[in-house]
């Protein structure tokens, strides 16, 4: 199988390029699933880009325990 049939593989210079950006639009606040709707890949391709690009994931969210005191 040779990739997904309506966007071309990335490769090279090109992916680099394109994980830079993403990892760019993630930590300036863009979720992945944000970057998936806007760049039209998978989720988890977004998510292995993100980390090429040099971005630092963030927690899933939701509430934190509460320390015990």
């Amino acid at each position: 199988m040779s990739g997904s049939p309506t966007m071309p593989r990335l490769r090279g210079e090109e992916r680099r390029k394109v994980a830079t950006q993403m990892a760019r639009e993630y930590d300036g606040g863009a979720s992945i699933r944000g970057l998936v709707t806007v760049h039209g890949r998978s989720y988890g391709f977004t998510r292995v880009l993100v980390i090429e690009g040099g971005g630092r994931l963030r927690g899933r969210g939701g509430a934190q325990p509460k320390p015990r005191s």
